[in-house]
């Protein structure tokens, strides 16, 4: 009785392992669950992020320029900025720059799209330079002979650690005139660039 008793008690004890076991495996895994066994991706980011600013480097030298029809057309002036990117060597040095510009001579608003060469000061891309295009829209500001220009540049990489790479970078410059040029560009600059290279 007591061998029937004892089998009887250990078959009771195994139904309820394998009842305990068959709930267990049947709860759902939430997605948050899920995330969280994921182990974090190893992949390293292939963008690098940067503030810059930009000042233009007088003189400029002189462009082709004409009225017609009430707008002052500038066509490839060729001019110099200093290039100044926080922590990001790559980005800094000196940009040339062919750019045109038609403008309203009356508000000095207008269109403006160029070419440049950006050269990283220090060898710091051992060779490299970024070649690239730009555009934006001149418009008036509450100061007299004051103007605001957004741009974005887009450039690639030639040469150099940073051949095959890109770059973008967007600003908002302050362009300045006079009486005298009016509504001519004689000076710009701008602190408050944003830029990102993109990396192999």
């Amino acid at each position: 009785m007591k061998t029937v008793s004892f089998a009887l008690l250990l078959m009771a004890t195994l139904a309820f392992v394998v009842v305990g076991c068959s709930d267990n495996s049947a709860v759902p895994v939430s997605p948050t669950d899920q995330s969280a066994q994921t182990p974090a991706s190893l992949e390293k980011s292939n963008k690098v992020d940067f503030t810059f600013e930009a000042h233009n480097i007088p003189p400029a030298i002189p462009a082709k320029m004409w009225v017609a029809d009430g707008v002052l057309q500038i066509r490839d002036a060729h001019a110099f900025e200093a290039v100044t990117a926080e922590l990001e060597p790559r980005a800094t040095g000196t940009m040339e720059h062919y750019l045109s510009l038609s403008l309203d001579v009356v508000t000095g608003e207008g269109p403006c799209h160029g070419s440049f060469t950006l050269t990283p000061a220090n060898d710091a891309a051992n060779g490299g330079v970024w070649e690239g295009t730009y555009e934006g829209y001149r418009s008036r500001t509450n100061t007299t002979n004051v103007f605001s220009l957004p741009l974005k540049l887009v450039a690639h990489g030639r040469g150099g650690d940073i051949d095959g790479m890109q770059a973008k970078f967007t600003i908002t410059l302050n362009v300045l005139t006079n009486d005298t040029w009016y509504p001519a560009p004689i000076y710009w600059s701008g602190t408050n660039g944003a830029g990102t290279i993109i990396q192999h």
